[in-house]
């Protein structure tokens, strides 16, 4: 009975606890918002010079913040079984050329190139966030990779699935370490890491998450100095294989 009140503490402190970062979050947002706005105002009355370099600074701080606030959002409703998966057809080649699209303007900070090697498919999957994952997995490629640097998106269509790979050109990640990536509040550090990965490690568990809430896998392959390959395995669409069409509209995470 002991142990049974003390769980029951726990339980209440870990709620109250989640519900104090949501509600952090939330506040957040909007004030942030407001931040990025008047960033953008600033900028068309600032001149070429140093004052650029400080902007761009800025709004790339306010950029990663608020990804953390939506991420940590996320994993609230996967926690608490809330999420919820609008699987559809997805044109895979139509989506990656969006996300190149979206992430060209970071790389072009770096004088960074991204390549994509296609394949025509459509994948069973929820649009927004498998974008949503490319993204932050691309946006990784671009963060660690050195300027002057290659950045390939590269697809290949098995018999029933579709592996999506981002490969950069970056420091690369021990083997013994690369499974602590896909684990809260990991921050690898060593030889080649020092700056590499440094912050929250929430973006690649989110990816992780939503990937699996997709029914797919998630996962990397990468040396030291010889850069990394970050992938994504996702179920090709196959109507045919569909017993419900229902099925596709929501799926939840519970």
């Amino acid at each position: 009975s002991k142990l049974l009140s003390q769980n029951a503490v726990l339980a209440k402190l870990n709620r109250f606890k989640s519900d104090m970062l949501a509600f952090a979050s939330h506040e957040l947002k909007t004030p942030l918002a407001v931040l990025r706005i008047s960033l953008e105002m600033i900028r068309l009355e600032v001149a070429l010079g140093e004052h650029v370099d400080l902007l761009d600074t800025a709004e790339q701080q306010t950029i990663q913040l608020s990804e953390l606030i939506s991420t940590l959002l996320d994993l609230r409703k996967l926690e608490e079984g809330r999420m919820e998966y609008n699987l559809q057809a997805v044109d895979i080649r139509e989506l990656i050329d969006k996300v190149s699209e979206q992430m060209t303007p970071l790389a072009r900070l770096k004088r960074q190139y991204i390549g994509i090697n296609h394949t025509q498919a459509f994948i069973l999957a929820d649009r927004e966030k498998l974008q949503q994952v490319l993204i932050n997995l691309l946006s990784n490629a671009c963060k660690y990779s050195p300027e002057d640097s290659r950045i390939l998106i590269q697809t290949h269509r098995g018999p029933s699935d579709v592996l999506i790979g981002i490969i950069d050109e970056g420091p690369g990640i021990a083997e013994d370490k690369q499974p602590q990536l896909f684990r809260r509040y990991a921050q690898l550090q060593g030889e080649h890491n020092d700056d590499h990965f440094k912050g929250t490690g929430l973006g690649l568990v989110l990816c992780q998450e939503l990937i699996f809430g997709m029914g797919g896998h998630i996962g990397v392959h990468s040396k030291p100095k010889r850069g990394s390959c970050f992938w994504v395995q996702i179920p090709q669409y196959r109507p045919e294989e569909v017993a419900d069409e229902r099925t596709l509209l929501t799926r939840s995470n519970s």
